[in-house]
């Protein structure tokens, strides 16, 4: 096990991209937004931002944000929203009201619980994929295992689940993060209401994020180890997070999980 704590990031939710027993590192930490319950123990540390609302209040207006998505799974009802696009954008404001839809007039509340908001519809669609993903395994286990129950012998009839394993694109992208520009918009407007713990090391998934450090700062590979590239970036944690250099003295590394 390596002796060096990471912070997840962009992701807020751990167990949707990674099982912690194949995790090298002391501690993982991640973003616990006040959402959703998870998991923690002395290797998974959630770290908690200061934020001026209940939670209660915060877990009901997302809901109720949630909710109101819905109402637009059909292409009648995208098409009613198109038409009455003011109409439709007001009630929204109107019952959730740091909630704004319109890009001027950015009120430091607002935008606050816009990138919150942000972050934890990004968290229920990771969830979300997570068990797509899980669901169409076990379509595929059980398939095999009713042809194993059935048939003896070789049957020239069996096929492989092919409409499973190819999904027409761009049905679901399973290799990539989604929403990652989105999620780095919120995550630095979120910046001064978290506090770090002394971390100098990311974990991340996305190569894409290796590029857009490497535009702001100087990033060395150095090598790899157990499934991971490693990178150094000449910047510390809040620096790389917010993509603002201050020529910081304190390197970074980076361990990237593909």
């Amino acid at each position: 096990m390596l002796d060096d704590k990471v912070l997840l990031f962009p992701q807020t939710c751990f167990y949707c991209f990674f099982d912690e027993k194949e995790l090298p590192f002391s501690q993982i930490y991640y973003l616990k937004l006040p959402f959703f319950v998870t998991e923690e123990n002395n290797r998974l540390v959630p770290i908690i931002p200061d934020l001026p609302w209940e939670e209660n209040l915060l877990k009901k207006e997302f809901q109720a944000l949630c909710d109101w998505g819905l109402n637009f799974r059909t292409p009648e009802v995208l098409k009613y929203f198109l038409t009455f696009k003011d109409r439709v954008e007001g009630l929204l404001e109107e019952n959730l009201p740091y909630v704004s839809l319109k890009p001027p007039k950015k009120e430091p509340l607002q935008e606050l619980k816009n990138a919150l908001f942000l972050l934890g519809l990004a968290e229920k669609f990771d969830r979300e994929i997570k068990d797509i993903k899980e669901s169409l395994e076990s379509i595929e286990e059980r398939y095999h295992h009713i042809f194993e129950e059935k048939i003896i012998g070789e049957d020239e009839t069996f096929e492989e689940l092919k409409e499973i394993k190819n999904l027409p694109e761009p049905f679901i992208d399973f290799k990539s993060l989604s929403f990652l520009n989105e999620r780095l918009v919120a995550w630095k407007i979120l910046l001064p209401h978290i506090t770090f713990p002394d971390l100098s090391s990311l974990l991340i998934t996305e190569r894409a994020l290796i590029e857009k450090f490497a535009e702001v700062f100087e990033i060395k590979e150095l090598g790899s180890s157990q499934d991971f590239k490693i990178f150094s970036a000449q910047a510390n944690i809040i620096e790389l997070i917010s993509l603002e250099k201050k020529d910081s003295q304190f390197p970074t590394t980076i361990y990237l999980k593909e």
